[in-house]
């Protein structure tokens, strides 16, 4: 087995995995997971996404097969899209029961929560939020499992233009549903879960020198390794040529002498 350093590059492939898996465990755990498969099903429930989903499923293996046929001439670019739609691993919500249940399951996009600014005099200005309602909360759901949808989503909770709390979205979908907006009601502190935890983890993975000293302590954390790793792993070491000592008769007398007592000194060392 050969020798693998823990470099930094390994440490946040490790990390990142680590976290990604630490969020999703803890989804599941607080019914997170469900909430999203809910929304998911919705839409596919829209019998004209659910067409297109079933083209793109014959789409691909056919997109393959033209591409192996038809080689594109730039390793950049092919020739044909690898699918109609694209997989997502994250949405943007806006949860609020207090809207109209007609929202639910529509999109909504240029949402902005209400935040303050400072401008370069030092002058605070406030900032109405966009296509903003009383009651709105912004949720961003990360690193989940591949989906399907009708639209790409994303919130983020910070602004730009400021350091204060100010979720913003390009797009995302509504929910008004009480019930599943509770359900999604645990993903803040569950960030916090997966950031306290991370950064303990980050610190003890700090103190690891070797992938193998890693595995060692923790066997099962051979799934956070990227596979790139695993393969230098599993190489088998070359064992190092043994040195020759150079033929004595092509010697100088002087090196002769020196050589000479570097071995018998170290046969002495030895006996000791």
């Amino acid at each position: 087995m050969a020798s693998v350093q823990m470099s930094q590059t390994l440490r946040d492939h490790i990390t990142t995995n680590y976290k990604k898996a630490l969020y999703k465990t803890l989804a599941e755990v607080n019914n997170i997971t469900s909430a999203i498969d809910s929304i998911v099903k919705h839409f596919k429930s829209d019998k004209n996404f659910q067409k297109l989903l079933d083209l793109n499923e014959t789409y691909i293996p056919l997109a393959e097969t033209l591409e192996q046929k038809y080689p594109s001439v730039s390793q950049y670019r092919s020739n044909f899209s690898k699918e109609i739609l694209e997989l997502q691993n994250e949405m943007g919500i806006i949860c609020n029961p207090k809207r109209p249940i007609s929202d639910n399951f529509t999109f909504v996009k240029n949402w902005s929560y209400p935040y303050e600014m400072t401008d370069y005099n030092g002058v605070v200005e406030k900032q109405e939020g966009k296509n903003f309602c009383n009651g709105d909360i912004g949720v961003s759901i990360k690193n989940i499992d591949f989906f399907y949808f009708p639209m790409q989503t994303s919130l983020s909770y910070n602004n730009w233009r400021t350091t204060t709390y100010s979720p913003y979205a390009d797009s995302a979908v509504i929910i008004t549903d009480p019930k599943l907006c509770e359900q999604l009601s645990p993903i803040g502190s569950i960030e916090v879960e997966v950031g306290k935890k991370s950064e303990t983890f980050n610190e003890w993975l700090k103190t690891i020198t070797t992938l193998k000293k890693f595995l060692d302590e923790v066997p099962s954390g051979l799934d956070f390794v990227p596979d790139e790793y695993k393969e230098r792993l599993q190489r088998k070491t070359k064992p190092k040529k043994k040195s020759i000592a150079p033929p004595l008769d092509i010697m100088p007398d002087s090196l002769k002498n020196t050589f000479n007592e570097v071995i018998l000194e170290n046969k002495l060392l030895g006996d000791k």
